[in-house]
Parts: structure tokens; C-alpha cells; sequence
């Protein structure tokens, strides 16, 4: 019987590079800087102000099971997006021309030593 051998953090956080800079998409990131309430009775709508980075990110559409299941637990459409760092709610990516907002939680996915977060985005409207 074959015994797995154990984890080498440093070649699995090597591989994990490798895969974002040959599969990696750039993303323009915008990072939620700061917003304000606004007063829409006076027609004054709420702002947003944001600080843009580019990014490598990885993204997949979601499986079958994840749009087919019951209740849908992804929305058709919907993309799952991977970074090295953690985004915040309110923060948005423009990629392949779209805008993009979060509709998750970021999931933090420790591997190698490192940490990645996964989240679900949606075509902003």
C-alpha cells in the first residue's frame, strides 16, 4: 500500500504561483475607499469612492450541480473569483470589460502555507 508523502508548503505555494501567472486573469480591482449615506429625498443617491489595482485573479464559471441544485445556490451568470488577498464587500472588479460585485462572503482556503479567498461576483447593474 502506497503511503502519501507530506506536504511541501514551499512546492505547493510554487505551484499555486505558477497556476495564478499562466491561468490568472487581470482584474482591475476597485477597492471600496470610503462611501457616503446620501439623502434621496433631496435626490442626493449614496456614493461610493474607490482606489483600483490590478490583480491577477483566477475564475471559473460555477459547476452544474452549484446552478442546478435545489434552491440554486449560484445564480446562472454568476462566476467564482480567487485571490491572494481578501476583498471586502463592497468592493468591485471590472474584467473583460464588465463590473463585477461581490455576492459572497470571501472563503479562505489555506494551502501551502498561504491563504487564497474564493467568492461568488455578479455583473453589477
Amino acid at each position: 500500500m502506497a503511503s502519501l508523502r507530506p506536504q511541501d508548503a514551499r512546492r505547493v505555494r510554487k505551484q499555486m504561483g505558477s497556476i495564478y501567472d499562466n491561468a490568472g486573469h487581470e482584474v482591475l480591482w476597485k477597492i471600496a475607499a470610503s462611501t457616503t449615506g446620501g439623502a434621496p429625498e433631496y435626490g442626493i443617491e449614496p456614493t461610493i469612492t474607490f482606489r483600483q489595482r490590478t490583480v491577477q485573479a483566477l475564475i471559473a464559471t460555477p459547476r452544474v450541480e452549484e446552478t442546478q441544485a435545489a434552491g440554486g445556490m449560484i445564480l446562472e451568470g454568476d462566476l467564482w473569483m480567487q485571490l491572494r488577498v481578501k476583498p471586502g464587500l463592497n468592493d468591485h472588479f471590472e474584467w473583460d470589460s464588465d463590473t463585477y460585485e461581490i455576492a459572497s462572503d470571501p472563503t479562505p482556503i489555506r494551502l501551502g502555507n498561504a491563504t487564497w479567498y474564493r467568492f461568488v461576483v455578479r455583473r453589477a447593474s
